[in-house]
């Protein structure tokens, strides 16, 4: 709406006016790879097991009854449209009369939170009231209403603790960020959640409150740009809202730098580069490159992590980040888990290619490092699949006489990593040129990269905490129900996960090692069955469990593992 385009007068106003184990010594990764029962490569069958259909719908968490959230829908529209103030205010006034059979139809909406908001809106009056209760509805409309509203209390709370906080923290701040909580990421069932959760939206609320006022007059300005051109005309197909949202979590993530008289310029010149270089991007691409995970049903990605050469996937669920090396699961979690926190991160992967297997990448190498660190051997998922195939690859080409016998020795010794003379390195790049010209340009450059530098390697991985830690901003504690998830511990992670924190996985195989994953959202039907969507990061997937499989440990087959079970998981130490 065009008054929401108003944040920099506003605001400006507002500104200027007034457990965990010791280094190798916890569970250890030894991957095994699918088995043979895993989806067919370049299966195009969605892997989401459809069984589990009625726990995904728009039905789950907040969303209340059907009925419930149409008449929201329809209040908000209706409050939306022109009308004189009068009559604004009657409808408001009638919308509010109204909220308590609305809030009490939101099962995932707590006493508290219920409470919060009926406190809200008690004294408000015209104007003032009719913009709140819009909002109010538009959260109550979403799939992630309980989530929306529960945050938009704790924003206002934040708002109290001080002058400053309630100048800055304005109703179009606010409304920003229930939005982001709110409005769905997109209409796949791995989408349902917002950009932001409520533990996102706390931090940010809480830096623009404290924040030194030329980086909070930065960061109005930043959203005042949101989804517009250099004229100020919106840009067709951005979404203003979403990159507000984003720009809001990126503070979140910064909160402490934001808050720094140091630090707090640095913090915000990252923001604005980052508001820069999604400005304007149409809606759907902003969202895939703001996240690692899949949360978009389009398959954006040909690549196969299981066949990197093939180049020919076609599953619409595996588009997330994959492990660049053998052993690297937990890292990757890690970065996994990073990317929900800070976009900017997520982003920065994305301009790499969030597809690239090439284990130099930066993205590769912050996998590689943390793996070393923790007592492990970084061995390629390139290197070792290109290794596979260039042996036969040689042996076709000597039978169709294209490879002679001392070029084949050559391009061995040189992909071993040995020294070559002239003459050597010059049969190994015609051995070379002869395989790659019957094999599309494989191995390419970077496929020998990668051969060269696993050579005399043997992979090995490390501690899942040790290396969730290391890759995620987050200070994660260890959690050990060995036998698999009680509901206690079910519990735990859905408070978590419905606060916008996401949680660390180590699955231990039955006949030793294993593998880290990540939890990222958890949904909850209207007869109490909960679904839990679960990123693998072998396979750049995210497919939804449920709770029954999440502590048989079946959940596993949907990702084509080994038999295991879920032996920890890992949550926010201290909870935000």
């Amino acid at each position: 709406m065009d008054r929401m385009f108003a944040f920099l007068e506003k605001l400006a106003t507002a500104l200027f006016g007034g457990e965990s184990p010791a280094p190798g010594a916890g569970p250890r990764v030894s991957e095994r790879p699918p088995t043979a029962a895993a989806p067919a490569t370049g299966s195009t069958t969605p892997a989401t097991p459809g069984a589990h259909g009625d726990l995904f719908g728009r039905f789950a968490d907040g969303e209340g009854v059907p009925e419930t959230k149409s008449a929201a829908a329809e209040m908000e529209e209706r409050l939306a449209k022109p009308a004189s103030a009068d009559e604004k205010t009657e409808l408001a006034v009638e919308a509010r009369a109204g909220l308590d059979g609305q809030l009490q139809a939101l099962p995932g909406l707590d006493a508290d939170a219920r409470t919060g908001v009926h406190e809200r809106v008690a004294g408000l009056q015209g104007e003032e009231l009719s913009e709140e209760m819009r909002v109010i509805e538009h959260a109550i409309a979403s799939p992630n209403a309980d989530r929306a509203l529960s945050a938009m209390v704790d924003v206002y709370e934040v708002a109290g603790g001080s002058e400053q906080a309630r100048a800055r923290l304005t109703p179009e701040v606010v409304e920003a960020l229930v939005r982001g909580v709110a409005d769905s990421r997109s209409d796949s069932e791995r989408g349902q959640e917002g950009v932001l959760g409520g533990r996102s939206a706390r931090a940010a609320a809480r830096a623009l409150a404290t924040m030194g006022e030329e980086q909070y007059a930065a960061m109005v300005k930043t959203l005042n740009r949101a989804g517009t051109d250099d004229a100020g005309a919106a840009i067709e197909g951005a979404d203003a809202w979403a990159e507000r949202a984003l720009l809001l979590k990126a503070l979140g993530a910064r909160e402490k730098q934001a808050q720094g008289a140091d630090t707090g310029g640095a913090a915000m010149d990252q923001i604005s580069t980052f508001a820069d270089s999604i400005r304007g991007t149409e809606r759907s691409e902003l969202i895939r490159t703001t996240t690692l995970l899949d949360v978009q049903d389009a398959n954006t990605s040909t690549v196969n992590p299981a066949n990197l050469a093939a180049n020919n996937d076609t599953t619409g669920d595996n588009d997330g980040l994959f492990q660049r090396f053998e052993d690297s699961c937990g890292p990757t979690s890690g970065q996994i888990l990073h990317g929900e926190i800070d976009p900017i991160f997520a982003h920065a992967v994305h301009q790499e290619g969030i597809g690239n297997a090439d284990p130099s990448s930066d993205h590769a190498q912050e996998q590689a490092r943390i793996l070393s660190a923790g007592g492990g051997v970084p061995v390629s998922r390139m290197g070792i699949q290109a290794q596979r195939s260039l042996t036969g690859q040689m042996d076709a080409a000597a039978k169709a006489g294209q490879l002679a016998a001392d070029q084949r020795n050559a391009v061995t010794r040189m992909i071993s990593g040995q020294n070559l003379t002239p003459e050597q390195q010059a049969a190994a790049d015609k051995g070379l040129e002869a395989v790659r010209a019957a094999n599309d340009g494989h191995p390419t450059p970077e496929e020998v990269a990668a051969m060269q530098g696993d050579s005399g390697k043997t992979s090995t991985g490390m501690s899942i905490g040790d290396a969730v830690r290391a890759g995620s901003p987050i200070n994660y504690a260890n959690n050990n129900p060995a036998s698999g998830p009680t509901e206690t511990d079910l519990g735990a992670i859905d408070q978590r996960l419905k606060d916008g924190e996401d949680v660390g996985l180590r699955i231990g195989y039955r006949f030793g090692g294993g593998h880290g994953m990540a939890i990222t959202d958890a949904r909850t039907d209207r007869d109490g069955n909960r679904a839990y969507l679960v990123a693998d990061p072998y396979s750049g997937s995210s497919r939804w469990v449920s709770a029954a499989e999440l502590q048989s440990g079946e959940f596993v087959k949907t990702f084509g593992l080994n038999a295991a079970k879920a032996t920890h998981y890992y949550t926010e130490d201290p909870a935000p």
